[in-house]
């Protein structure tokens, strides 16, 4: 008995272990998130701002100052650019782990240069090592510049860069302005180091905002031509898919396949670019079809969207990178034994009064 039971609390506590590493291995990602966001935040302040006066005095007979200016001005718009990074490693982007990993491994090099801060480079690189070990996470394809940022970020990175300038001018409110002071290249100089990086953040900004306004608007619904349903027609017929048929009702686009023997349908509403179910046609043919749909819905900053998938081929669609989500039920119904006026179905012919008054209709296609 006693054996027993040691062996069943051993299960337990295994079981246990073994949750809260599964529930580590699913935060791990989002914790380097915030560590990367932390990084851009310091890069941004410390290098424009924080001055490392006993190190500068070592570099004076070492490097030119136009170098390590160059360099504190390269080391805070790192950091800028890390916290745009941030938001895109949340969200799952390869583009974003890719160019995060470059731009930490820059600002190690830059922390070298601001004064020799090992620790510095050291923390930048420890996180890519962190950020190599968990590279499995990091597989959804996207546009960096057309993706789509959360308010909680927004509202974030707006304090952030608010408190920088606060700081700034803050810190050097009893320093004179003049125009020289954006000139002046000096190992202790903070003011026209700041109002440089300022400037420059400003800049950065206003480009970053420019590509999303210029990027292009979703493209009008043109409804097929005839060939194109044509086509659609052979196919559908080749699946015999039921559901496959309303692609034929004329309100649909059609994206298909290279050698044009599957097809997917979808409609653009405002942002969402939405997929009626599962591609059609060869199994084979459907990853590169949905790959190729949400290029498209990238390019114009739009957002991906499958309905009714069929659950055999979940996989295929987290594989890809998209999320799940329940919408609504199936159901069978007996019509031979259906009658809207038995009691059972008292709120549903209530149901269908109330909607009935308010101009809906309900059509049954055969």
């Amino acid at each position: 008995m006693g054996f027993g039971r040691s062996l069943g609390r051993r299960k337990i506590n295994q079981g246990i272990m073994r949750r809260e590493f599964e529930l580590f291995y699913l935060l791990f990602p989002r914790i380097l998130v915030f560590l990367v966001y932390v990084t851009g935040i310091l890069l941004l302040f410390s290098a424009s701002i924080v001055e490392r006066i006993s190190h500068f005095r070592i570099f004076e007979n070492i490097f030119p100052v136009t170098l390590i200016e160059a360099s504190h001005f390269a080391a805070s718009l790192t950091g800028l650019v890390l916290i745009f990074l941030a938001e895109g490693l949340r969200k799952r982007i390869d583009s974003a782990y890719a160019l995060t990993i470059l731009f930490l491994g820059i600002a190690a090099g830059l922390s070298l240069l601001n004064g020799f801060n090992f620790f510095e480079a050291v923390a930048f690189l420890a996180l890519v090592f962190l950020l190599f070990s968990t590279r499995g996470h990091f597989h959804r394809k996207g546009s960096l510049l057309r993706m789509d940022y959360s308010v909680r970020w927004l509202a974030s990175s707006i304090l952030v860069l608010v408190s920088f300038v606060a700081l700034g001018f803050f810190l050097y409110q009893y320093v004179d302005y003049s125009d020289e002071l954006w000139w002046r290249l000096e190992f202790n100089a903070g003011a026209p180091r700041f109002l440089r990086v300022a400037l420059g953040v400003f800049v950065l900004l206003l480009i970053l905002g420019l590509s999303r306004l210029l990027s292009l608007a979703p493209p009008k619904f043109r409804k097929p031509p005839e060939e194109v349903l044509k086509k659609a027609r052979g196919i559908i017929e080749a699946s015999g898919r039921y559901s496959a048929w309303l692609g034929l009702s004329g309100d649909k686009s059609f994206i298909f396949s290279k050698n044009e023997k599957a097809f997917l349908m979808y409609r653009v509403n405002g942002r969402s670019w939405v997929a009626l179910g599962d591609p059609v046609g060869p199994r084979d043919e459907w990853k590169e079809i949905i790959i190729e749909f949400r290029r498209h819905a990238d390019l114009y900053c739009g957002w991906p969207v499958f309905f009714e998938i069929s659950k055999e081929h979940l996989s295929l669609y987290l594989d890809l990178g998209f999320n799940l989500f329940k919408i609504g039920e199936e159901a069978k119904v007996d019509l031979k034994a259906f009658h809207i006026e038995d009691p059972p179905f008292r709120d549903l012919r209530q149901a269908i009064k109330k909607f009935s008054e308010k101009g809906f209709s309900f059509e049954l296609l055969s």
